[in-house]
This record gives structure tokens, sequence and C-alpha cells, in this order.
């Protein structure tokens, strides 16, 4: 309900549910890791496979759950998740370009330049996983440091780097602490807290999974 009262406009929802809709049987079998699976909506539904601890093996579209398999209808099959999927049209780049709360982390990267820190930042065909500090977080900065971040300096390309994974990594999937591997070959660890909330090191994530076409930004 929360979700479609977000889109009131009756071609939003139409649009949100077109957005749930594949052509065609796709059965589970036909699922791969990080494949795109093309709805009538005419935007793309990502599915990732985890091996947890917790859980076992989990499959999610967007970043949901998929809570039950290969159901059998007389005209095709459902695939039943724990939550809306929200059609997406914009890239990894598109998202913080565009939304407020990043705008200096926009600005950084448009310093150094996107392709030169990572390729997957601009390919259309990526599979990554950004960690994007909001304007909040950057505030938090000794001023000093802050400048030296938005005027571009040596050290800026290898701490943006810092933020990248070149796989998708849900959140939603992250249950106790799991240990990820960024585009420097560096670790970083994510823990759910007592109070459900996700820590990346020790920063905490104000919002999880917000798909792109390229991949995922927390």
């Amino acid at each position: 309900n929360s979700v479609l009262a977000e889109n009131e406009n009756a071609n939003d929802v139409e649009g949100l549910l077109r957005g749930h809709i594949v052509k065609g049987w796709v059965r589970s079998s036909d699922f791969q890791d990080e494949g795109l699976i093309e709805t009538v909506e005419g935007s793309n539904i990502r599915i990732n496979m985890f091996n947890t601890h917790e859980f076992g093996r989990v499959v999610t579209a967007d970043c949901n759950r998929i809570t039950s398999l290969d159901n059998v209808a007389t005209n095709g099959y459902l695939h039943l998740i724990d939550g809306a999927i929200r059609p997406t049209q914009k890239s990894v780049m598109d998202i913080v370009s565009t939304d407020p709360q990043f705008s200096i982390f926009n600005a950084i990267i448009q310093k150094v330049k996107p392709e030169e820190i990572c390729d997957c930042l601009v390919d259309e065909d990526a599979h990554v996983t950004l960690f994007a500090p909001t304007n909040d977080a950057f505030d938090k900065l000794r001023p000093s440091v802050l400048d030296k971040l938005k005027a571009g300096e040596k050290c800026v390309s290898t701490t943006l780097k810092n933020h990248i994974l070149p796989y998708v990594i849900c959140g939603s999937i992250v249950s106790g602490r799991a240990r990820v591997r960024n585009i420097l070959e560096s670790s970083l660890n994510l823990t759910r807290d007592e109070n459900a909330n996700l820590l990346v090191n020790s920063a905490p994530v104000v919002q999880e999974d917000i798909m792109a076409t390229n991949g995922i930004v927390h």
C-alpha cells in the first residue's frame, strides 16, 4: 500500500505493476546471477544469487527476496517476492547526479571524472555497487579534508574507489555480518546491528538498495 501511495497517478501505478510482469515463461532455472530480465514495462529486473550463513542460498529480484519459486499457473509462472519492484531507467551516475543529497559527492566525482575512477560508473552493462556518501556525511569531515576532496587532489581517486564494488550487493540480504571487496581489492565489513541498521565498516547506511540500470546505490 505504501508503494502504491507513492505512485498515486494512474500511469505511475500501471507502470509499477507492469514492472513486475515478464513476457513468456521464465522459470528459476532460467535465472542467472547478475542476469537482467526485461519486463513488459520496458525496464529490467535484476536477478542476484547469494550464499548466506543464516538463510543458505538467497535469490533476489531487484534486491527483493524471492520467497517462493516456480508456482505454476495456467498461463505462466509466479515467483513470490517480499517487496515491491520500483522500475528504474536511471544508471548509478544518473542517480548520484540528480539526487540533491549526493551533490557534494557528485561534484567530487565530476572533478576527477567518473571514467577515470572506474569504467563501471559509466558502463551501462556493468554490475556495480556504489556506497555514496550524502552531503550530511561530508559535512562531518574536517573542513581541510573536505576542501582537499573538492579540489580533486591525488588521493581523491583512491578514496572514491574504496566506495565501489565490481558486483551488486543487496542490503536486504545482510542479516548479521558480511565481508565484501571493493575495486581496490580491499575488504569492507557490512554489519546489521541490533536495531536493524546496516553499517559499512562503522558508517551507517541511511538508505539501502536504490536500484539502477547498471547496479545499485546505498
